[in-house]
């Protein structure tokens, strides 16, 4: 073995142990640079492709870059890396420019258009555009778009790679998105009973996205079971993370668990603060604004928040409602709907309904 590729493969392999941290775009970044500097683009274009998905929770913009230089050079895909994988990047970044107020619709569905291209192109399973389609309509706040997509990818074959868990996971997400607590709670229940299980983030992501679906049922020792074991699932801030942490933060909040709130709290707001996607953010403000609400109502003193120079609670209140409206304002404007701001008010109104019918 070579002195490069020993360098560059130690790097590849310590990187992809570590698994969306920090650090694995760190080692990444300077195998593109090892292979960059000895012009082996098949060897840039495997680090690249690692980089695209594995920083694109920390910094979205970089993985937005190499994703694009992996498209411009992917000629020299081999064993190392197939074509396919690099196209199945596409998911990684519609996800990111439904994301961000900054794109608009046209460079959107511009996109989609490129992905099933491409996809038709290498006899992908369109049902994975479909499965993206459907997360782009909900997060850019188009309801009947997403139920049209959502009918289309229920009936379209699946591919060789596709996670029945995960489907049913993006079914719940789905029916919770729509306020049907009751179906979601029953695409739910298999994963939540533990039948069903895999590796790619579940059951933690419907454990999460069922809490508030739990309490509304006053299925409450369910409620705690599953918060706390998604809690134990929760490792870093890859992908879901935040969403994931917002979810258990309003739950928290909900049934006025200070202590707990503020482990959460003290650990995912300066992450939410600085890091991920704004709809990641949106969110976890939400969740935060409710765990505020709750310090006001057992009148405690509020704890050090990331981000805010007070520790009176009303003014936090006030600060988290321009932050969380101002944001609102920008995806609704980008998306010509109202539908983020609805989304918040619709938070705001569910914590308050929902304290008066806990025991």
């Amino acid at each position: 073995m070579s002195e490069f590729d020993e360098k560059y493969f130690a790097l590849i392999d310590s990187a992809q142990e570590e698994n969306y941290s920090p650090e694995t775009a760190n080692k990444l970044a300077e195998a593109i640079q090892l292979a960059s500097d000895e012009g082996r683009k098949d060897c840039e274009l495997l680090a690249r492709y690692l980089y695209t998905f594995s920083i694109a929770p920390v910094d979205p913009e970089k993985s937005l870059v190499s994703f694009a230089w992996c498209l411009a050079n992917i000629e020299h895909c081999g064993p190392m890396i197939p074509k396919a994988s690099i196209i199945e990047l596409y998911s990684i970044v519609t996800g990111i420019l439904r994301s961000y107020p900054d794109y608009s619709l046209q460079q959107i569905e511009t996109t989609f258009q490129h992905m099933e291209d491409e996809y038709r192109k290498l006899g992908l399973p369109m049902r994975d555009v479909l499965h993206c389609r459907l997360y782009g309509k909900l997060g850019i706040g188009d309801r009947e778009g997403a139920t049209e997509i959502y009918k289309k990818w229920k009936i379209a074959p699946p591919g060789h790679r596709t996670c029945l868990v995960c489907d049913r996971s993006t079914s719940v997400l789905y029916h919770v998105y729509l306020d049907q607590p009751e179906r979601a709670l029953s695409d739910a229940e298999p994963i939540l009973s533990g039948k069903m299980s895999c590796g790619d983030g579940q059951p933690m992501i419907t454990q999460c996205a069922s809490l508030i679906p739990l309490i509304r049922a006053s299925r409450f020792d369910e409620a705690e079971r599953h918060y706390r074991e998604s809690v134990n699932q929760l490792g870093n801030i890859g992908f879901a993370g935040i969403w994931s942490a917002g979810r258990q933060l309003f739950y928290l909040s909900l049934i006025g668990d200070l202590e707990r709130g503020k482990v959460n709290i003290d650990r995912f707001l300066k992450i939410a603060n600085t890091q991920g996607t704004p709809t990641d953010r949106f969110g976890y403000w939400l969740a935060s604004r409710s765990f505020v609400s709750a310090h006001i109502e057992q009148n405690h003193e509020l704890p050090e928040l990331d981000g805010f120079d007070t520790h009176d609670s009303q003014e936090v209140l006030s600060l988290l409602d321009e932050k969380i409206f101002s944001l609102s304002s920008r995806f609704d404007e980008r998306n010509k709907n109202g539908e983020y701001t609805r989304i918040a008010n619709a938070y705001i109104t569910l914590f308050d309904s929902l304290k008066t019918a806990l025991p």
